[in-house]
């Protein structure tokens, strides 16, 4: 059992296409750590599940302000 799975939630401004979930998805998806990526649309939020071991929650919302969608908050369970 790893213990150091968590999942974060990231607030963003609204969402204005359907390609930015397969951007986001993508380039998050594909970092160390990262176990999953989902973002949800009409709730403006991404939802992440990471290895806080390997990379941090405020570096997943750096790279999803970085591909131009500011992160206005995150959650961390």
């Amino acid at each position: 059992m790893n213990t150091g799975i968590r999942t974060a939630k990231f607030e963003t401004e609204p969402f204005t296409c359907p390609s930015c979930i397969n951007k986001i998805e993508t380039v998050v998806g594909r970092k160390p750590g990262v176990e999953s990526a989902q973002v949800m649309f009409n709730s403006n939020k991404v939802k992440v599940s990471f290895d806080e071991a390997v990379v941090t929650a405020d570096e997943i919302a750096d790279s999803i302000t970085k591909l131009g969608y500011p992160v206005l908050g995150q959650k961390v369970n």
